[in-house]
């Protein structure tokens, strides 16, 4: 190759590598002119005036800045003005900032010209937009200072002003400068003249006076992977220093376990306090909160934080002081792996002693939503010296919450455009606000109250028994959640259902243990009284062994003796009239089946159980019934019989009317409507009545059939304390079928909670058919059938806590879903009673006989064991009592009740000669 082609391809590479280093240096702005995040603040204000830097508008072709004056207010558009960047060159502005105190008109701001092929050699600026505290859209002067050393570009830039705007601080990457507005001084340095020993990316400054500056960034690790450590540095100016700016303290966060890195959108965020002169840092990497203090020394000192959990980041995206005590923190939720957007809002907090408190609430909210036209993703929040916070959303617009007095909440119009201004609303009942500031009314605590007549405090409830929930408008009486069931538990049977056995249990005993047992059960109990008529047959047997055995010869003795042998012998059931032990006897046994005959028939009647109004005053045991039940739960897919079927569609037919109580709460009757969902559509359905009594909002509508879902809109944003859902439905009868009444209350709240704006209920009813058997064989068998209810119902998702309420309370309306439906399944329920009126007949003769049966065992046994010891004994202790005289035997000559003899008892007839206490018996 000749010498010449050597010159030619070096001069190629030289031009081509020239053309790479120009390429390389240069950059250009066009990605990011609608990119309000993007190197800087976008917005800045004071007292005076709030102003916006837009790098273009919404056709991307001019670039203006927006201005709107004090006072500000949402009446008028002609406190705003629009001028657009006069000077020659295409600039891009990376931010803009203004004093902090209420003098400072002028608007500061700095960037870098956009021509996408420049060098870098002073193309960096600070520029300064001079108005006055009068609008005037016409009357604005430029004067911009350009960066004559070469510096890249820089990607880390902050601006920080002076409050009354006399000295502009800028620190970069590569340099750091110092702009006096007075005497128009410039002075510019390197930035490895601050920080010698780490590479240090600002990402946030503020200028509390010229001695009290403080940065915030990322310093570099040292290491290759990237990572760096976030810092705040505190500094002091001096113009008569080389450099004037002095690092004086410096505060690292440093977490083992995790490593940060300093990207477009891990950014720092930073205010200072201007009373306290306490430090408020976000670091939105670690979604993290950091309050410091300067000590006397002039050290940083970490007082506290707060975390916002670590499945996120975007937490201290922009941190505001709004007064002493109160700070704003703005919170965007980013999820760690995708980096995909979730929600933004802002969090305000107490800051009392160092100490950063709950949130005590958000923004946006119930009662401040974000206007139609503002995006959902808010970028940044700027306070202003009175308290006023100005937010940043994602394509441009800006809305100004102003401080409101106590009583009031800032209230923002949906149909409003940027720049948006709050307007003050007076707290609704159930709120209230202590204290002026752009947080929302806070709801009144459980246990108070706020009727809407004094909205700065809340009065405690009269009564603990009251229903006084969060956000309480009034005292409210507990009945108003009232639960009302129709639902019952189906009786067990018994636990004999053999009416043989309950005769017997109920005859032979005196009373038992348990709780049926008391005087009741012993006056009734038919073997008491056989008892009792058994002591007086007692009493006359004695009396006759009296007369027997101690008055044997006594001519009066004997005849009484004979007129009571007689009368007796005519009532003995027991031995045929042969006895007349066995006539009293006898008294004792007609006592037992007078009663068992009296039970039996009052038992019969005891069936069916829907028509016993009273007790079972006959029986021990009140309760008893002629009544077994069996229950069981069956599938709708099974085919039912015919009687079940009728039973069935009188059901499908009834009508239900839905009732639903909105308890403690001032909406009224003109903002509910109630809509008919379908799956094609929506339709409206008429309410049937509605009223507003006692802070109870009660409406009913009818439902067009029963399978529905149906939305009650509540078109308010009043809290509500409870909620009571019913249904009704009328009854009906035909023949054999009888359909109940329909009514029935189930009542939700939750302790220390408010309603939430949307819920839904899942609302099914079950079938419960009551089958009757008829008491005779020529009976009817009864139907009668109802719905009950089963509520679905998460309390969790339902109602809301003070947190909650705030923070995911943010509609214009309340909606309740309501969805009824029918269960797959049907209860049936059968009654039958235990004994027919045939089974009673002969269970009563049965026990008739087995009564003779028993007491014929008792006679026998007396007459083979007892008599002959009896006799055996008398014949010892006084034999002269038993000779017996001819008048004894007259009761074998006068018994009416003599039988002939018969072959067979001559044996019988020898026994009797020979035992005289038989005779005599």
């Amino acid at each position: 190759m000749s010498t010449y082609s050597h010159r030619l391809l070096i001069l190629k590479a030289l031009t081509l590598f020239v053309v790479f280093i120009h390429t390389t240096n240069s950059y250009t702005f066009s990605s990011y002119t609608s990119d309000y995040d993007a190197f800087g603040l976008k917005i800045a204000g004071n007292d005076q005036l709030i102003v916006e830097v837009l790098n273009s508008d919404a056709n991307y072709n001019q670039q203006y800045f927006r201005i709107s004056y004090a006072p500000h207010n949402n009446s008028s558009t002609n406190q705003q003005c629009f001028t657009t960047y006069k000077v020659a060159e295409s600039l891009y502005i990376y931010m803009v900032a203004v004093g902090r105190h209420p003098t400072a008109t002028s608007v500061f701001f700095a960037g870098e010209i956009d021509d996408g092929i420049s060098n870098d050699n002073g193309s960096t600026f600070i520029g300064i937009l001079n108005t006055t505290s009068v609008i005037n859209c016409v009357g604005y002067t430029y004067s911009i200072t350009y960066l004559t050393d070469a510096y890249y570009h820089q990607q880390y830039f902050v601006l920080g002003i002076e409050p009354r705007g006399q000295h502009a601080f800028g620190i970069t990457e590569e340099f750091i400068f110092v702009y006096s507005v007075d005497s128009s001084s410039f002075v510019l340095w390197n930035s490895n003249e601050t920080w010698t020993t780490s590479h240090f990316m600002p990402t946030a400054i503020v200028v509390q006076n010229a001695s009290f500056i403080v940065a915030a960034g990322y310093t570099d690790n040292g290491l290759l992977d990237g990572t760096n450590t976030p810092v705040v540095y505190l500094f002091s100016w001096n113009q008569s220093n080389k450099p004037p700016l002095t690092i004086i303290s410096n505060w690292t966060y440093v977490d083992q376990t995790q490593q940060y890195r300093s990207t477009h959108s891990y950014k720092m965020s930073l205010d200072i306090n201007d009373a306290t002169g306490q430090i408020l840092v976000g670091i939105h990497a670690i979604n993290k909160i950091f309050l410091l203090s300067v000590s006397v020394n002039n050290q940083l000192t970490q007082l506290s934080s707060r975390d916002n959990g670590l499945r996120y980041y975007g937490y201290g995206k922009g941190v505001a002081w709004l007064n002493d005590s109160i700070a704003a923190v703005l919170t965007n939720k980013y999820t760690l792996d995708s980096q995909t957007w979730i929600s933004s809002n802002v969090y305000f907090y107490e800051i009392n002693n160092g100490t950063i408190n709950s949130e005590i609430s958000l923004f946006p909210n119930i009662q401040a939503s974000l206007p139609d036209s503002f995006s959902s993703v808010l970028l940044n929040i700027v306070s202003t010296p009175t308290g006023a916070l100005i937010v940043l959303d994602q394509i441009g617009n800006i809305l100004i919450l102003l401080p409101t007095s106590p009583g009031y909440s800032p209230f923002l119009n949906q149909s409003s455009t940027s720049p948006v201004f709050s307007m003050p609303a007076v707290c609704m009942p159930g709120t209230y606000s202590s204290h002026s500031g752009v947080d929302p009314c806070i709801l009144c605590p459980q246990g108070t109250k706020n009727t809407g007549n004094d909205t700065t405090l809340c009065s405690v409830c009269s009564s603990s028994t009251l229903f006084c929930p969060l956000g309480a408008v009034a005292e409210v009486n507990e009945t108003a959640l009232a639960h009302v069931s129709q639902a019952q538990t189906y009786p067990d049977s018994p636990e004999s259902t053999q009416f043989d056995d309950i005769l017997l249990q109920n005859m032979f005993t005196i009373g038992q243990t348990g709780p049926h047992w008391g005087t009741h059960c012993l006056i009734i109990s038919p073997l008491f009284w056989a008892l009792i008529v058994s002591v007086m047959a007692l009493v006359i047997i004695t009396f006759m062994c009296v007369l027997k055995f101690f008055l044997p010869k006594d001519p009066r003795s004997k005849k009484w003796q004979r007129g009571i042998r007689r009368v007796f012998r005519q009532t003995d059931l027991v031995g045929e009239g042969e006895f007349w032990v066995g006539g009293l006897a006898s008294f004792s046994i007609m006592v037992l089946v007078c009663f068992a005959y009296a039970f039996s028939n009052l038992y019969l009647h005891r069936y069916p159980i829907e028509r016993l109004t009273t007790n079972s005053n006959f029986a021990c045991d009140p309760t008893i019934r002629n009544a077994k039940f069996t229950t069981s739960l069956q599938s709708l897919a099974v085919p039912v019989t015919t009687d079940e079927q009728n039973m069935f569609n009188i059901l499908n037919n009834q009508q239900f009317t839905v009732h639903i109580d909105f308890v403690n709460t001032q909406i009224p009757c003109t903002n509910v409507a109630v809509e008919l969902l379908k799956g094609f559509g929506q339709s409206e359905i008429d309410l049937a009545a509605c009223s507003n009594e006692g802070s109870i909002l009660s409406i009913a509508f009818v439902l067009p059939y029963q399978g529905i879902t149906v939305q009650i809109i509540l078109n308010s944003i009043s809290p509500i304390g409870g909620l009571r859902v019913g249904m009704s439905g009328d009854e009906l009868e035909i023949g054999s079928y009888s359909m109940q009444q329909l009514q029935f209350y189930e009542p939700f709240s939750v302790p220390a909670s408010t309603l939430a704006q949307t819920l839904a209920i899942s609302l099914q009813l079950t079938k419960v058919i009551n089958r009757t058997e008829p008491l005779s064989d020529s009976g009817e068998e009864e139907y009668s059938a109802l719905w009950i209810p089963t509520f679905q119902v998460n309390l969790n998702e339902m109602f809301l806590t003070y947190n909650d309420y705030f923070r995911y309370s943010n509609l214009t309306q309340t909606t309740l879903t309501l969805t009824v439906s029918e269960t797959a399944f049907f209860i049936k329920n059968v009654q039958q009673p235990i004994a027919k009126e045939a089974d009673i007949i002969f269970y009563c003769l049965l026990f008739t006989i087995v009564c003779l049966e028993i007491f014929g065992i008792i006679f026998l046994c007396f007459k083979l064991l007892v008599i002959p010891m009896i006799n055996f004994v008398a014949k010892r202790t006084c034999p002269t009592a038993l000779e017996v005289s001819n008048d004894d035997k007259e009761k074998e000559e006068t018994s009416p009740n003599r039988k002939k003899k018969k072959l067979d008892d001559k044996f019988h007839e020898l026994y009797n000669n020979t035992n005289t206490t038989e005779d005599y018996f």
